[in-house]
């Protein structure tokens, strides 16, 4: 999970989560195992420690990194912004001139999400298919296509494909065909992608129990990964309305009792650090919880 799934106590309220599901029979039912959407692995801290290792040590000669921010996203003590040095040919396929493209010698500027075909695997046979709601803003290419077209230069067969979307319905074809349902395949293609694949219902992730700061991305920005874009800046958080700003989340009730109004600049402090936000008190969250997004909270957790 994201940071939506983590936190203090979030192994035991998954936990206490899965016993309820247990007593209440919806195991097997209306949650399923391994059913969660698959679109990429996430990589542990200690496969990173070990890759920023293996580039400080001159190991990684070659380096590809697609849509991802690791100069900015992995903690700053682990160095992977040193050893980036350390690579020979580093390449960012990234939509964002970002922390991690600028310290690369190569950059392949690649297709927003909103701008690119895709597909996630639901499992037990549900698959996704995302396809561009927009064409390219800019003079981009979607990542698949950069990477079929590197393959074709070097000489590497990948199927035929001229292209991810080609890719991606002659896959849909043979899966089709696997299932015994050759027949009216355009059709079908075309219902799907109207319904927007086969995409199945899933379990909301539940929320730690007991007194808790709460860390959330935004809808805006993720984890801060889009505070580059100014424009966004000026977006109202659906929520607070805010823009422009970070805030700190409180229940009236909590807020009384600190004697806090909305609006006051208020602390939050850990070992790292400390950041001051104004609070935001309002009856959407529980008495014993205090929210703050994540990108708030940078210097508490560098």
């Amino acid at each position: 999970p994201g940071f939506e799934g983590q936190g203090e106590g979030a192994t035991q309220a998954h936990l206490a989560v899965a016993i309820l599901n247990q007593v209440l029979g919806a195991i097997g039912e209306r949650v399923r195992f391994g059913s969660a959407p698959r679109s990429g692995a996430v990589a542990s801290i200690s496969t990173m420690t070990g890759l920023i290792d293996r580039m400080r040590s001159g190991a990684v000669r070659t380096l590809v990194v697609v849509d991802a921010n690791p100069a900015f996203t992995l903690p700053k003590a682990l160095g992977f912004q040193d050893a980036l040095e350390q690579v020979t040919v580093a390449a960012s396929l990234s939509p964002h001139l970002d922390e991690t493209a600028a310290g690369c010698s190569w950059i392949l500027p690649s297709n927003h999400a909103l701008e690119s075909w895709g597909e996630v695997d639901f499992g037990g046979g549900q698959v996704g298919v995302a396809q561009p709601l927009m064409p390219p803003v800019f003079d981009t290419r979607q990542t698949e296509d950069i990477l079929i077209q590197v393959a074709a230069a070097s000489g590497v067969e990948l199927g035929g494909a001229a292209n991810f979307a080609t890719w991606l319905k002659d896959a849909a074809r043979r899966r089709r065909a696997e299932g015994g349902a050759a027949e009216g395949f355009e059709e079908w293609w075309r219902s799907q992608l109207a319904s927007g694949g086969l995409i199945g219902s899933f379990s909301e992730p539940a929320m730690p129990g007991g007194t808790a700061l709460v860390v959330y991305p935004t809808i805006q920005f993720y984890d801060g990964r889009g505070a580059n874009r100014s424009w966004m800046q000026e977006l109202q958080d659906p929520v607070t309305r805010a823009m422009w700003n970070s805030w700190v989340e409180l229940n009236p009730e909590t807020a009384e009792e600190l004697g806090v109004s909305n609006g006051d600049l208020v602390e939050v402090s850990s070992e790292a650090g400390s950041v001051t936000a104004p609070a935001f008190v309002y009856r959407g969250i529980r008495p014993d919880t205090v929210a703050i997004w994540i990108f708030c909270l940078v210097p508490l957790i560098a």
